[in-house]
């Protein structure tokens, strides 16, 4: 019976320092958790054009941070409506990125809305929002 006993707790020794002896490799980069910080700001600027408006998503961080941007814009007049739609990664460096732009002409009776959302694993991060 002892014998028994002393061959499953040597089991068992042996099999966790096997474990603690190679341990998973740790990622490369850990997922940030950030809730709409101010450590990451975003937002949607808008240009003149001859003929129309330029619309750019902008972000930017004063820590590193990535994960996934969505830029929409809704341009709609009497001709009806349509969607821009562009999506991605970000990578901030403790810096500022162009994540997406848009030019295009505008009517006396058209309109638009941007909406423009930064998402990491633990969320949003920032999102902003322009219409005309």
């Amino acid at each position: 019976m002892w014998k028994s006993v002393l061959t499953a707790t040597a089991l068992i020794a042996a099999s966790a320092c096997a474990a603690s002896a190679h341990p998973e490799p740790s990622p490369v980069r850990a997922t940030p958790i950030a809730y709409e910080s101010d450590a990451v700001e975003c937002m949607v600027r808008r240009t003149p054009t001859l003929h129309g408006v330029r619309l750019e998503a902008l972000a930017r961080g004063d820590r590193d941070a990535y994960g996934d941007y969505e830029f929409v814009i809704t341009k709609g007049g009497a001709g009806g409506s349509s969607d821009i739609v562009q999506e991605g990664e970000f990578d901030l460096s403790a810096g500022q990125q162009v994540l997406g732009e848009a030019e295009f002409s505008m009517g006396r009776r058209d309109y638009y809305r941007a909406r423009l959302v930064l998402r990491d694993g633990g969320g949003v991060v920032c999102r902003d929002e322009l219409r005309s």
